[in-house]
C-alpha cells in the first residue's frame, strides 16, 4: 500500500483511476483497516511529493456514514473510490450480456464517429448544458464472444450452489480474478472510457425517445446511478482536459431523465443524481485547471444546497468532499480573487459545522488546500495568510477538532507560500516554520516531521531571497540534513539533487567572490556521491547549467574557458549512458553568456569571441537542438563586448541576423541587441526602419518571427 500511494503521483496522470480499484483488496482487509486506524505512524511513509495524496490516506481513516438511502461520505476520497468500485464491480458482473455497455473486455471494436454528448442529447429533445459540447467518439458497443463467455461463467457459478460453497464470506469473491483485472485495466483505459461515456448518452437518449425506462435501456440493460458515478468518478480522476465536459455531460443526463419521470417512481430513484455524482464533477471541474474552475464548482454546490433546502433531490446534502472540493478549484484556477473565495467556502465550513452540521467538518485537506490557494494566489500578504490557516488549525486541534490535526504536508505548504512570496524576510519565515516541525517532531509529533521537502523548500527561500549570507544559510541547511541522514536522527530529510542544486543556486546568485568555486564544488561533491552509490544525489542538467551560471555571473578571469569545460564534461557523461545530463540549448546559451561579460585584456576577449562563435557553431551541427531567439541575442552581445566597432564586425552581424531571420527567431532580445549596437545605416537596411522608431513585433514580417517563443518558462517547457 504505501508503495501505490507514495508513487501515484509519478504514475500516467489517467492511470490515477485505475490506481484506486487496484486498492480495494488491501484497504478492505482487517490488517490495512487496523493499519490505518494507527496513531498516524503511517502517515511518515508517505513521500508527500503529492500533498493530496497524502491527505486523501490521512482522510481515509474516518468511516463511511448513513443516512436513509443516501450515503454522505465522511471519509476520504480513497475510501469513497475504493467503496465505489467495489459496489461498480459487483454491478458490472451482474451486467445482461448483449449490451455491450459495460463489458469486462477492453477491446473496443468498430467505427468512430464525431458526435458530442450535445448533439446525441439534442437528438432526443434534451437540454444538455453547453459544457458537455466537446467531441467524444461514438461506437454501438456490442459484446464479444469472450466477453459472453466471462458473462456466461459468472452466470453458471451463481447458479450452481456447489461453486458458492458453505462460506458465505467467499460469495463476494466469486468472480474470476481474470475479470477483476480486465475491469481495473478497463478504468484505465482512456479510449474505453470515451466508448462508453458515448455509448451511454446515446443508449439513454435513443431509450427516452422510445418511451422506455432506464431499467429497460438499450437490449434489456439496466442502466443506475452506480453506472453514471462510475463513468464521472472516471472522468475525474482521467487528468484529460475535457473530463469536466464528460462529467458535466453524465450529470446533465441524469438530470433531464429524472425530470421527465415520476419523482416517486422506481425509475427515478434509480437514476436519480446524488452527493457522489455532483462532488466528482466538481472534482473534475476542479483538476481542470480552467481559470473559472472555482466559480463552476461554487455554482454546482449552491445548486446542490438549493436541491437540499427545497427538499428537491434529500440526497444531494452536500458534506466535506463537496466543499473541498470547491476549494481545491479555486486552488487550481489561479484567478483573480480566488483565495479570497476560497477563504469565504471554508470559514462557511466552520460555521456550519460549529451550528451542528457533522457532515461538513473541515479536514486538514480543506485547509491545505485553502493555504495552496493562498500559497499560488501571488497577492500581497498571501503567505501570512496561509501561515494564519496553519495557525487556525493548530488552534481546532488543541481545542479537540482531530480532523483538523496539521501534518507535515500542511507546514510544508506554508514553506512553500513563503518561499514563492517576494516580501523582505520570507527566507527567515521559512526557517522559523521548519523550526515549529523540529520542536513538534522531538516532542514526539511524529506526523510532522521534517521532510526533503520541508528542508529543500528552506533552502529554495535562501536561494531565490538574494539577502547578504543566504548562500552560507543555504549550505549550512544541507550540512544539517546530510549530518541528521547519516546519524539516524532522520531518515525523511535526505538530501537529494534539489537539495544540491538549490544550493548551488544560492551561490550563484551570491554577490561572493568565490561563489562560482563554491558551486563547483558542490557539483564535484555530487559526482562523489553518486559514483559512490548514492543514486540520490545524481547531477542532472540543471545542476551543470546553474553551475555554468554561476561562472557567467562571476567576475573570475577565464570564466568563459570554464563554462565551456563544464558543457565538455556532460557531453562525456551524456556520451557515457547518462541521461540526466543531457545538454540542451539552455546549456549553450549559458556558455554563451559567460563569453559575453567576460572581462580582461585583449588577450581574453579574443579567446570570448573564439569561445562564443565555436559554441554557436557547435549546437548548429549538434543534436541537442537549434538556436533559439535567446542564443542569436546573446551572440550578438558576444560580438557587441568582445569585438571593436569595424567593418568585420558589421559583416558578422549582419550574417547573424539573416541567419535568425530564417531560423523564424527575430524576438526581442535580437531586436534590442541590434539597435544597441549596428549602426543607424546597417540597423535600417536590415529592419527597414528608421533606428530611433520604436518597432511593433507584429509589423515584421511572419516569417521571421514564426518561431519566436518569449519567456524562460515556456521556453523550458518546450525542451520537455
Amino acid at each position: 500500500m504505501f508503495i501505490m500511494m507514495s508513487t501515484g503521483s509519478n504514475m500516467p496522470r489517467f492511470h490515477k483511476a485505475a490506481l484506486v480499484a487496484l486498492v480495494v483488496i488491501v484497504v478492505s482487509s482487517p490488517a490495512a483497516s487496523a493499519f490505518t486506524s494507527s496513531s498516524g505512524v503511517a502517515h511518515g511513509h508517505l513521500s508527500f511529493q503529492n500533498s493530496m495524496t497524502s491527505l486523501m490516506y490521512e482522510d481515509s481513516r474516518r468511516f463511511l456514514q448513513e443516512d436513509g438511502s443516501t450515503r454522505l461520505f465522511s471519509s476520504s476520497n480513497l475510501r469513497e473510490n475504493v467503496a465505489f468500485t467495489r459496489t461498480m464491480h459487483r454491478s458490472i458482473s451482474n451486467t445482461k450480456v448483449g449490451s455491450g455497455l459495460l463489458r469486462t473486455s477492453t477491446h473496443c471494436r468498430g467505427q468512430l464517429s464525431s458526435t458530442s454528448p450535445s448533439e446525441i442529447a439534442s437528438s432526443s429533445g434534451d437540454n444538455v448544458d453547453s459544457a458537455a459540447s466537446s467531441s467524444i467518439p461514438i461506437t454501438n458497443g456490442k459484446t464479444t464472444a469472450g466477453a459472453a463467455a466471462n458473462a456466461s461463467i459468472v452466470s453458471n457459478n451463481n447458479n450452481n450452489p456447489s461453486n458458492r460453497g458453505p462460506q458465505i464470506r467467499k460469495k463476494r469473491n466469486y468472480k474470476p480474478k481474470r475479470s477483476r483485472q480486465s475491469n481495473n485495466r478497463a478504468m484505465g483505459d482512456l479510449e474505453f472510457l470515451r466508448k462508453r461515456t458515448t455509448e451511454l448518452l446515446k443508449v439513454t437518449a435513443d431509450s427516452e425517445a422510445a418511451g422506455e425506462g432506464p431499467h429497460n435501456v438499450g437490449r434489456n440493460m439496466k442502466v443506475d446511478r452506480r453506472t453514471f458515478n462510475w463513468l464521472i468518478d472516471a472522468w475525474a480522476f482521467s487528468g484529460e482536459l475535457d473530463a469536466a465536459d464528460h462529467a458535466h455531460a453524465l450529470l446533465t443526463r441524469m438530470e433531464v431523465m429524472c425530470e421527465r419521470m415520476d419523482a416517486n417512481s422506481e425509475d427515478a430513484s434509480s437514476i436519480r443524481p446524488d452527493v457522489r455524482s455532483y462532488t466528482k464533477v466538481i472534482n473534475a471541474v476542479s483538476r481542470s485547471g480552467r481559470p473559472d474552475a472555482g466559480d463552476i464548482a461554487h455554482k454546482i454546490l449552491n445548486k446542490m444546497t438549493e436541491l437540499y433546502s427545497s427538499n428537491s433531490n434529500p440526497s444531494v446534502k452536500p458534506n466535506t468532499f463537496t466543499f473541498t472540493g470547491v476549494i481545491e478549484a479555486y486552488a487550481n484556477s489561479g484567478a483573480s480573487g480566488a483565495s479570497e473565495k476560497a477563504e469565504k467556502i471554508c470559514q462557511l465550513m466552520e460555521r456550519e459545522y460549529e451550528e451542528g452540521n457533522p457532515d461538513v467538518s473541515p479536514t486538514a485537506r480543506s485547509y491545505n488546500a485553502l493555504i495552496n490557494c493562498w500559497a499560488k494566489s501571488g497577492e500581497d500578504h498571501a503567505a501570512q495568510h496561509a501561515e494564519n490557516c496553519l495557525d487556525r488549525m493548530e488552534e481546532l486541534y488543541e481545542a479537540g477538532n482531530k480532523l483538523v490535526k496539521p501534518v507535515t504536508v500542511n507546514y510544508n505548504s506554508v514553506i512553500t507560500a513563503w518561499a514563492n512570496s517576494k516580501g523582505e524576510g520570507s527566507a527567515h519565515r521559512t526557517e522559523v516554520i521548519l523550526e515549529r516541525m523540529v520542536s513538534l517532531y522531538k516532542a514526539g509529533e511524529e506526523d510532522v516531521k521534517p521532510t526533503t521537502v520541508s528542508y529543500n523548500a528552506v533552502i529554495d527561500a535562501y536561494a531565490k531571497s538574494g539577502e547578504e549570507g543566504a548562500a552560507q544559510k543555504a549550505e549550512e541547511l544541507l550540512g544539517h540534513m546530510e549530518e541528521m541522514y547519516i546519524s539516524g536522527q532522520n531518515g525523511y530529510a535526505r538530501p537529494n539533487t534539489r537539495s544540491y542544486n538549490s544550493v548551488m543556486n544560492a551561490w550563484a546568485k551570491s554577490r561572493d567572490r568565490d561563489g562560482a568555486h563554491k558551486a563547483e564544488a558542490i557539483l564535484d561533491r555530487m559526482e562523489k556521491l553518486h559514483l559512490g552509490g548514492n543514486d540520490e544525489v545524481k547531477p542532472d542538467a540543471t545542476s551543470f547549467s546553474t553551475v555554468i551560471n554561476a561562472w557567467a555571473r562571476s567576475q573570475n578571469p577565464g570564466k568563459a574557458e570554464r563554462s565551456q569545460n563544464i558543457m565538455r564534461h556532460m557531453k562525456e557523461l551524456y556520451k557515457n549512458g547518462n541521461n540526466d545530463v543531457r545538454p540542451n540549448v539552455i546549456i549553450y546559451n549559458s556558455v554563451l553568456n559567460a563569453c559575453a561579460f567576460t572581462a580582461g585584456d585583449l588577450i581574453e576577449q579574443n579567446r570570448a569571441m573564439e569561445i562564443g562563435h565555436s559554441t554557436l557553431m557547435d549546437l548548429e551541427k549538434s543534436e541537442y537542438g537549434r538556436p533559439d531567439q535567446v542564443t542569436y541575442g546573446t551572440f550578438l552581445r558576444v560580438c557587441s563586448n568582445q569585438m571593436a566597432d569595424s567593418n568585420t564586425r558589421h559583416k558578422i552581424v549582419e550574417a547573424v541576423f539573416r541567419k535568425c531571420c530564417k531560423d523564424g527567431m527575430l524576438g526581442n532580445l535580437v531586436l534590442q541587441q541590434l539597435r544597441a549596437m549596428a549602426s543607424a545605416e546597417l540597423y535600417e537596411k536590415m529592419i527597414g526602419q528608421n533606428h530611433q522608431d520604436a518597432v511593433i513585433f507584429e509589423d515584421l514580417p511572419s516569417e521571421w518571427t514564426c518561431n519566436v517563443i518569449e519567456g524562460k518558462r515556456h521556453r523550458r517547457r518546450r525542451l520537455t
